[in-house]
């Protein structure tokens, strides 16, 4: 058996090489934007221009489903009427296969469109069989079954990197298969690949939470942010310093930033995945934003704050508004979870409003806090009323 301190030397000497790879060669665009789509980067700038209508080359066509799946602006209508020019044209001329043939990212992400796209899985399979031979890279052949969901198909490194972005599924073997051939000096040379290695490599160091036995579920996540009233029982509110250098301390929570805050505690340390204002997939002229993400549980946090008695009230139909507008389409999420700040402590209406709540598809549960009774003194009113930021 390998030491851990070697095993933990031989893995930073991979990632180190990882990364001079990764720096020393020209990506395309269409490489590019899926690098900055695993990392949770802007999209390159060069991608408005490739998106223009009408959408007559694969690799745009690709773009533009990378960047539907990304969340990014898109138009639909292009994207659509683009997909459906590319089934259309021929896969084959005069014995010369179509260059989407050959393409192995090209396949991934048209597989992560083809997902809710019936009639387009069926032209995504015919070119997947047909390219058995000529896929390029050699190490996305199949890549195309596992942007589709297959969680069986496509190189280890592609699987867990899809995973790190919520649209496919990774196991403790495939994390294991990654990092024996890291560490067996099974290292790419061409600095696209070295970047998926990094996406995987990452994400089998952040998927599995730090400090919960077992399996992490969103249900779990629910009774850990149950017990905020727990948490806040040593929340410093005195009256007086508590030690003679010191001044005394009120940690208010006046607004919804001071919720996130509190959350952002309780649940960073646990889920090293956990992100801050996730984008859910554009609604027209609107691009929805929620508090927080944990990709490896597929789960959105929304927290709330609620002035009154009549705005705690009010949260249930603005659940019900974000529930709609997060989940429009296919994405990186598909649960929902609230957390709702009580500052008036009206507890007779919780289970009503938690049992409204938990009535809205996709609402995993309703966590409803009251502001601890220690903490009286009146709070500041900040510039927007309720000081819920949209």
């Amino acid at each position: 058996m390998v030491p851990v301190t070697a095993t933990g030397i031989l893995l930073r000497e991979a990632e180190a090489a990882l990364r001079l790879t990764a720096q020393t060669g020209d990506l395309s665009l269409l490489e590019a934007a899926f690098v900055a789509w695993l990392r949770a980067e802007l999209p390159p700038s060069a991608l408005v221009d490739a998106l223009t209508h009408p959408l007559r080359q694969y690799e745009h066509v690709a773009l533009a489903c990378l960047v539907e799946a990304a969340g990014w602006e898109v138009d639909k209508s292009n994207l659509d009427e683009g997909l459906r020019w590319l089934v259309e044209v021929a896969l084959e001329r005069a014995g010369v296969p179509a260059p989407v043939i050959s393409d192995g990212l090209a396949h991934v992400i048209l597989g992560l469109a083809a997902r809710e796209r019936p009639w387009l899985a069926t032209w995504h399979e015919q070119v997947l069989v047909r390219s058995k031979e000529t896929v390029a890279p050699g190490w996305l052949g199949d890549g195309g079954r596992a942007g589709r969901g297959d969680a069986t198909s496509g190189a280890v490194e592609l699987r867990l990197a899809l995973a790190a972005r919520g649209v496919a599924t990774s196991s403790d073997a495939d994390a294991t298969t990654l990092l024996e051939r890291l560490k067996s000096d099974e290292l790419p040379d061409d600095a696209f690949h070295a970047q998926v290695m990094l996406a995987a490599l990452n994400w089998t160091r952040r998927a599995a939470p730090i400090a919960l036995p077992g399996q992490a579920t969103p249900e779990m996540v629910a009774r850990l942010l149950a017990e905020a009233p727990r948490a806040l029982q040593q929340w410093p509110w005195e009256d007086k310093p508590k030690t003679k250098n010191s001044r005394a301390a009120k940690w208010h929570v006046d607004n919804e930033y001071h919720v996130q805050a509190l959350l952002w505690a309780m649940l960073a340390p646990i889920f090293p995945d956990l992100r801050r204002e996730e984008y859910a997939p554009q609604v027209g002229p609107i691009q929805p934003r929620v508090d927080f993400g944990i990709p490896s549980l597929r789960l959105l946090i929304e927290a709330k704050f609620a002035r009154t008695r009549s705005a705690l009230k009010e949260t249930v139909n603005e659940i019900a508004q974000d529930n709609s507008n997060y989940f429009t389409m296919p994405g990186f999420y598909d649960r929902l979870l609230v957390f709702v700040w009580d500052n008036s402590a009206h507890s007779e209406d919780h289970a009503i409003i938690r049992e409204g709540m938990r009535k809205y598809a996709r609402v995993v549960d309703a966590i409803i806090v009251s502001r601890p009774g220690h903490m009286t003194e009146v709070a500041t009113t900040d510039a927007e009323g309720e000081g819920a930021p949209t």
